[in-house]
């Protein structure tokens, strides 16, 4: 009897692990990349892959440019580069501001935010975001506002040091411990390029 509530109870738990795992890789909860000890999601990837492609999307229907389309290899392949490579930089920014700041960080990023963010309101900038990124103005403040408020935040702190933010990022990435979990894409010391 004591073998039956066991093997229930092992049954059960790894009933629970597969669906957490399923419900985990469906919610895009694993890591592409890791920088310095902290995760890029699946989802935080996914996420910016496609707004970026329907922002390219937009801009080759307004401005009729040729070029690479969207499901040619060599587009899906730059793409999915590009954008981890950007994901990876904003950790980086996140990391240093994180060690500068400290606790105070979102409400700092909320205050440069807001004092920028007089225009960009009402239901007209909503409904432009929503065409031009494919996002809503709340993921569009996460995902585009957020990182560009804090690399704004990080010049301005770096520069009151007398420091260049270029030459900082620059050897922030020769000097990270960056892993590549993405299939197809390695991590040279610098950036993410394609496997050979």
């Amino acid at each position: 009897m004591a073998n039956f509530k066991t093997s229930s109870v092992i049954f059960v738990g790894l009933v629970f692990v597969g669906v957490g795992v399923y419900y985990g890789i469906r919610l895009g909860l694993y890591p592409v990349a890791m920088v310095n000890g902290s995760l890029v999601s699946a989802g935080q990837f996914d996420e910016t892959e496609n707004f970026i492609r329907h922002y390219y999307e937009k801009a080759q229907e307004t401005y009729n440019v040729g070029g690479v389309h969207p499901g040619d290899p060599l587009y899906e392949a730059e793409l999915a580069r590009a954008t981890l490579d950007q994901l990876i930089g904003y950790e980086l920014i996140y990391g240093k501001l994180k060690t500068m700041v400290g606790a105070d960080l979102s409400a700092v990023v909320d205050q440069k935010l807001a004092s920028a963010s007089a225009n960009a309101s009402g239901p007209d900038f909503a409904k432009a975001v929503e065409t031009v990124y494919g996002l809503s103005l709340d993921r569009f403040r996460e995902r585009v506002l957020v990182p560009q408020a804090r690399e704004e935040i990080l010049r301005g702190r770096l520069f009151a040091q007398k420091r260049d933010f270029d030459a900082w990022f620059l050897d922030a990435r020769k000097t990270s411990k960056v892993i590549i979990l993405y299939s197809g894409l390695v991590w040279d010391g610098e950036k993410v390029v394609a496997k050979k």
